[in-house]
């Protein structure tokens, strides 16, 4: 019968341990990090395409300043 190396070792078996707690505790956060994620994609979904059109009118009313402040010269 072959042994399992750990069960002899309790350093082994402690950091066998160690290491799944890490694993269920960066799977949670992961989750969650995920979760946040497509929050924000949601959200930049829904608030860029309006943000971009103002930045567009902005722009031009820029342009527009510019020309009537070329023609007072």
């Amino acid at each position: 019968m072959v042994e399992n190396p750990s069960s002899k070792n309790p350093i082994l078996v402690l950091m066998g341990m160690v290491m799944d707690a890490m694993g269920i505790v960066m799977g949670e956060a992961m989750g969650r990090a995920a979760t946040s994620l497509a929050k924000l994609a949601d959200t930049a979904r829904e608030e860029l395409p309006s943000t971009m059109a103002a930045i567009r009118l902005s722009g031009m009313e820029i342009s527009d300043l510019t020309l009537e402040l070329s023609d007072l010269r």
